[in-house]
């Protein structure tokens, strides 16, 4: 055949229809036998060594008996088209997604559609390429992202078919000659004899060996594996956010009907992260004997044990990429190839390094946000709490206040040197003054006793902001150390256990001490 400079072949060969397909195939495997023949009047040598090596009808020539190469014979002669099922992110899912990517790998195996000495996927010409396609198109219905992925498989299948034929056949230790003398087309006919030829050469080159070289170093730093097998980490996403839409839909079972859920919604907030991915597709129920898989783990549940209330493990700065790392080349790990940062986070700003650190923070920013909002619920709770207890003291104190007006004027006298409040109470509360702080339910038990660090309303102690009529103080002496707090401050819950650091307190609840 003619070949052009780029070391393709001019005259590349197409496949007939179902029927033509089915004939083709089997001449081919006709013409193996016809050819096994004739290379055994060529050398005795090379003829024993086939004799006890020769398996029926395409099988490999190996030591042990194998099924030989896949070609998908039930997928040419069926007629109808089967459906690929895609995700929102635009990757194949679903049953029949195994056929379809094994398929594709039958195209790019073949020889005469695709040649094997072609130095990159970028150098096959794009004719070739949409006849692939159309190909695929014929066994498969269209959809959206339909081409994009079949056009980004076909470029994968192939490169690593190359990759299977250099390990098998090539051999860096030989010379040139030694394996330009090799006959792969004699164990595979998918491999011709003119592409292999050129094939060594490119191997052979230092530009090649120079690539080859580093990529093995590249390997040797990779010391974990995912046990998914062939079930790619999107159909392992899939199959996570159906079981958390189910045990979802078993929990709200009892609360609301069909018709009212929305399952759109539910499916969202139970989108799993990337570090229950990570858990999902390297370990075995969480269990793992790899020591680097196992250090990933601990390191990720002491970073979500840090994690505030209410935040959510999202974005490019999420627990995952704290442990193994930033995402590189557009690419985001756990999901798969074909996923970039722009599909699963939208549109990332354009300075380069500082994308992720922007996506962080606004991550954060939005956590933060939420924290705070529930916060101000749980402040207006409060405020209405304290405000019923003003009124029920105000109610428990007026008798006593009725009668001491009633008091003879000799008992008045001695009252009036006795002042029951004090005139430093009545002053504005100020920062860096020592006050008592009174008890919720007990207005005139003092239960710490200290000093105003902060009356902010912005000021967060405890992680939480301390809103309107609320002051930080820090407390020096616990006086009632079994007294409840009224915020918890992290998981401390009483007065003894938050002695010498601050608290949120009522302003009208801490009192300056004379």
């Amino acid at each position: 055949m003619a070949r052009t400079k780029n070391g393709m072949l001019v005259s590349a060969g197409t496949l007939d229809q179902q029927n033509g397909d089915t004939t083709r195939m089997e001449s081919i495997r006709r013409g193996k036998r016809v050819r096994h023949e004739h290379e055994n009047h060529q050398s005795d040598s090379h003829s024993n060594d086939l004799e006890n090596e020769t398996r029926d009808m395409g099988e490999n020539f190996c030591d042990k008996k194998t099924r030989g190469p896949t070609y998908m014979a039930r997928v040419w002669v069926r007629r109808s088209r089967k459906e690929v099922e895609f995700n929102e992110l635009g990757q194949a899912i679903g049953p029949n997604k195994s056929e379809y990517v094994e398929f594709i790998g039958t195209l790019v195996r073949n020889g005469k559609l695709v040649p094997l000495n072609m130095k990159d996927w970028h150098n096959v010409p794009k004719p070739l390429k949409s006849k692939l396609l159309e190909l695929v198109k014929e066994k498969f219905c269209d959809a959206p992202n339909f081409e994009k992925h079949t056009m980004m498989n076909l470029a994968k299948s192939w490169r690593n078919w190359k990759n299977r034929v250099k390990k098998k056949y090539f051999d860096e230790k030989l010379s040139l000659e030694q394996n330009m003398r090799k006959r792969p087309d004699a164990d595979d006919e998918r491999v011709f004899p003119d592409q292999w030829k050129d094939f060594v050469l490119y191997w052979s080159s230092d530009a090649a060996k120079k690539i080859s070289d580093k990529n093995k170093a590249n390997r040797k730093k990779k010391t974990i594996d995912h046990i998914t097998g062939k079930r790619s980490f999107a159909q392992v996403r899939e199959n996570m956010k159906k079981e958390l839409l189910t045990s979802q839909e078993v929990e709200y079972d009892d609360e609301i009907t069909d018709d009212e859920r929305d399952v759109d919604e539910l499916r969202n907030d139970n989108e799993p992260t990337r570090m229950d991915l990570f858990a999902k597709c390297y370990t075995k129920n969480g269990e793992t004997s790899n020591p680097d898989i196992a250090d990933y783990l601990r390191k990720m549940k002491e970073l979500v044990s840090g994690l505030p209330p209410g935040a959510k493990d999202t974005g490019p700065n999420d627990i995952f990429s704290q442990v193994a790392g930033q995402d590189k080349g557009g690419r985001v790990k756990m999901y798969g190839k074909g996923v970039t940062a722009s599909i699963v986070y939208g549109d990332l700003p354009r300075q380069g390094k500082y994308s992720h650190t922007y996506m962080g923070n606004k991550n954060e920013f939005e956590a933060m946000k939420q924290r705070l909002d529930q916060q101000d619920k749980l402040i207006m709770e409060q405020s209405k709490q304290i405000q019923e207890l003003i009124k029920m003291n105000k109610q428990r104190l007026a008798p006593e206040a009725t009668k001491a007006v009633s008091v003879s004027s000799s008992h008045d006298h001695s009252i009036s040197r006795r002042p029951s409040v004090s005139s430093s109470s009545m002053m504005p509360l100020r920062v860096g003054v020592k006050v008592s702080m009174r008890s919720l339910v007990e207005s005139s038990k003092t239960v710490a006793i200290g000093y105003i660090r902060s009356l902010d309303p912005l000021k967060e102690v405890g992680q939480m902001r301390l809103g309107q009529n609320w002051c930080e103080v820090h407390i020096n002496v616990g006086v009632e150390p079994e007294e409840k707090l009224l915020r918890p401050v992290y998981h401390f819950k009483t007065i003894g256990e938050v002695t010498g650091m601050t608290v949120a307190w009522p302003q009208y609840l801490v009192i300056m001490d004379a």
